[in-house]
């Protein structure tokens, strides 16, 4: 798990995906008065599309490319 802190944009590439093992990304960031910008893959489906609000800290987990992110 990585954490970002205050980002306006964030993006996000992921290394090749193997297919014997589970393929596992999780990181922070925070988002300033501006809401961020987020960029993964197009390989990524989130479960529920991501609206990031701004002055929010999120948490997201990628796994095999299904994302979920949550917020707080």
């Amino acid at each position: 798990m990585y954490r970002f802190g205050n980002r306006t944009g964030l993006t996000i590439n992921l290394a090749p995906g193997r297919e014997d093992i589970v393929n596992e990304y999780m990181f922070q960031f925070t988002s300033t008065s501006v809401p961020t910008t987020l960029t993964v893959p197009p390989s990524v489906k989130w479960l529920k599309a991501p609206e990031i609000k701004s002055d929010k800290t999120y948490m997201v987990s990628i796994e095999n490319n299904l994302g979920i992110i949550g917020e707080w």
